[in-house]
């Protein structure tokens, strides 16, 4: 079903610049219409797919990691200065038991939502960008 299956960690090179992990999977032509691919479950976490175009049919989970993430938390004994505090993540808990290296693919064919298993992703050399600028959020 699919030809080719890898990820991709990357770290920006400022402080607070983010980091991730992206998820590539390419299809050998145009998947039939009945199946459209929706999120992708990998390394417990899960995001959506989204399709890029090219030579190749290429679909892209975005994952982040905690790591190298902005961090201003103002902590005060007077809770109006804490106002702009973000909340603490939800952690999502999936579905599935995978190992660091396979995912699980949720994909609508019809009406009906099914499930793909894919092992033995390969993990490409990180990503370094030295001068990203903070995501803003």
């Amino acid at each position: 079903m699919f030809d080719e299956v890898y990820c991709q960690s990357w770290v920006a090179g400022v402080q607070g610049g983010g980091s991730g992990i992206n998820l590539f999977i390419s299809t050998p032509s145009e998947l039939p219409n009945t199946i459209q691919l929706d999120s992708v479950y990998f390394r417990d976490k899960v995001a959506k797919m989204q399709r890029k175009g090219g030579e190749k049919i290429i679909y892209v989970a975005y994952f982040r990691t905690e790591f190298n993430q902005k961090t201003d938390i103002i902590m005060s004994g007077n809770a109006q200065e804490e106002y702009g505090n973000a909340l603490p993540k939800k952690t999502t808990k999936i579905p599935f038991k995978l190992k660091e290296n396979e995912c699980v693919i949720s994909y609508k064919n019809g009406n009906k939502t099914q499930y793909y298993k894919i092992e033995n992703i390969v993990e490409i050399q990180p990503e370094h960008y030295p001068s990203a600028r903070p995501d803003k959020q």
